[in-house]
């Protein structure tokens, strides 16, 4: 993570090691409380930041067409965020496309047994997701072989849908409010 402190300073930190104006910052430096307290401080942010699932973790998105979502990342699953954006702490704007890649995630619908037996059969993959500057998400994935090409449709579709959300609906203000213009 390389970035503009408030004070007109030069912050990296790396995995091994934490730099002040080209000092080494030396002694015991925790990496979330680190990130936690210079992320408010920094100015015109480069990120590229990732972390290794210690256990399989499964998320339910809500429901979609009458059905519960589920995302899974594996244990082992490197899960890696890029990004760049630009201006003051308090009003940071995306400056370039924010991507997340997750090494072997998966999708599946739940509800009754039967769409849990289908979405099991498919096993859609989801290995990157990337919010770009005008609002528009890309899904990149796929399924096995035999249903590669009809996840990868899905993914396009689901793609085109979260870019809607991402621009008009009121549950991602939030979000827009970090898009430029």
């Amino acid at each position: 993570m390389t970035g503009d402190w408030s004070e007109g300073s030069v912050l990296r930190a790396t995995p091994s090691s934490v730099e002040l104006d080209g000092q080494l910052v030396t002694g015991s430096v925790r990496a979330g409380r680190l990130v936690q307290r210079i992320v408010e401080g920094l100015w015109d942010l480069q990120a590229d930041a990732w972390a290794l699932a210690d256990h399989e973790v499964q998320v339910g998105l809500g429901r979609g067409l009458g059905h519960r979502v589920e995302l899974g990342i594996p244990s082992g699953a490197c899960v890696r965020l890029r990004g760049e954006s630009l201006g003051p702490p308090s009003k940071l704007v995306l400056a370039a496309p924010l991507s997340v890649s997750v090494g072997g995630a998966w999708i599946r619908l739940g509800g009754d047994r039967r769409v849990r037996w289908l979405s099991s059969l498919a096993r859609v993959r989801v290995e990157r997701a990337v919010l770009h500057p005008d609002g528009r998400v890309a899904l990149d994935g796929g399924a096995r072989r035999l249903l590669n090409r009809a996840a990868r449709g899905g993914l396009a579709h689901a793609s085109d849908r979260i870019s809607d959300l991402v621009r008009h609906s009121p549950h991602f203000g939030r979000v827009r409010s970090f898009l430029p213009g």
